[in-house]
């Protein structure tokens, strides 16, 4: 019925998306649903061949066959039916459930809870049931695996890692655009909340790191800061909150491939469900992985030498906590965090934007 479908879309936009970007597009004809890539939604620098948005969807697809079961129903689909190229991602249809998936039932309590917290953390330990609960989560896809470090030295590489990685970012034109013009929302419009891209007030940040990300949003101090070798600032932002985590997170899967990502969303949403079923905090932490996927897949397309040489020890230093991106690719890598609730949450598009019905 249109009732269920708009239940089932409405939990499926639920789902992360970098940026809040939200890059999904819903058709509901006769018995099936369409789930299209809205790509001028995503179009990014991070984004490169769309890796994120896949990831983002699938973690949408993920998030309605939840709901689904609760609705009594199986969801049945179909990746990228007329090929990878095609906006067309995926097709649904549905059938009557037999019996419920209990790891969904208990999954489906942290859909609605699910959100991105960057605040501090006070570095307690995950409890081997945690750690099982998660990793399972993962693994019900058995392509897809998780790791989990704990371990303090890990932890605070990781922390030096992706905060150099934010600063290799900002400093990139591209990237310094797309953050400033198209994620962040500094204040609400005169029409209510922010309903795309991230409210500042996500940021978790400090008054005087609010004012320097001010300063910096112009692209005339970044060719300063490019000039001088500087923008060690920007490193403050995310360094201190990782550091506190409890782990660090990395989800990976054999091969890179658009069909990949979307597995991997899949198991990013459940872990990320379990975690929050959990108590625990959730932070995505992905601007390395996307960036030296980036610059290995486009021989550094755009980028200056020093950026290229820069992502490389980026990388070494990301398998030495994680050997077995040497293998395989990592789709999203993530902290956990005992923390305090998060100051607000991001806010999804209202349903008449993102599904339509056909009535032909």
């Amino acid at each position: 019925s249109n009732d269920q479908v708009e239940q089932l879309v409405e939990a499926a936009s639920l789902a992360p998306s970098g940026g809040n970007t939200q890059p999904w597009k819903w058709l509901a004809h006769s018995n099936a649903l369409f789930l299209f890539h809205d790509e001028k939604e995503s179009a990014s620098w991070i984004d490169f061949k769309h890796s994120a948005s896949y990831v983002a969807l699938g973690a949408a697809i993920e998030n309605l066959k939840i709901k689904a079961e609760s609705l009594h129903l199986s969801a049945n689909y179909t990746l990228f039916p007329n090929g990878e190229e095609s906006k067309l991602t995926a097709v649904f249809s549905f059938s009557e459930l037999q019996t419920r998936t209990e790891r969904y039932t208990n999954l489906e309590k942290g859909m609605t809870m699910r959100l991105t917290n960057r605040k501090k953390g006070d570095r307690r330990p995950l409890s081997d049931e945690v750690s099982a609960s998660l990793k399972s989560a993962v693994e019900l896809d058995e392509n897809a695996v998780l790791y989990l470090t704990q371990n303090e030295e890990d932890v605070q590489l990781i922390a030096d890692v992706v905060s150099a990685s934010e600063r290799v970012r900002f400093l990139h034109p591209q990237g310094h655009h797309d953050f400033y013009s198209r994620e962040i929302r500094w204040t609400k419009d005169k029409d209510g909340p922010v309903s795309e891209g991230l409210d500042i007030k996500t940021l978790e940040l400090s008054e005087s790191d609010k004012t320097g990300l001010i300063v910096a949003s112009s692209p005339e101090v970044i060719k300063l800061l490019n000039k001088w070798g500087g923008g060690s600032a920007f490193e403050k932002l995310s360094k201190k909150s990782i550091a506190s985590s409890s782990a660090i997170g990395l989800i990976v899967l054999p091969t890179y491939s658009s069909y990949n990502f979307i597995k991997g969303g899949e198991a990013l949403q459940r872990v990320w469900l379990d975690a929050n079923v959990n108590r625990l905090s959730f932070q995505p932490l992905t601007a390395p992985l996307f960036m030296i996927e980036r610059m290995k897949q486009s021989n550094g397309e755009g980028m200056t030498t020093l950026m290229v040489d820069e992502l490389y020890v980026l990388e070494q230093k990301l398998q030495k906590v994680f050997p077995a991106l040497k293998d395989n690719q990592g789709i999203f890598m993530f902290r956990l965090s005992y923390a305090d609730e998060a100051s607000i949450r991001s806010m999804r598009k209202p349903l008449n934007e993102i599904l339509q019905f056909s009535e032909v």
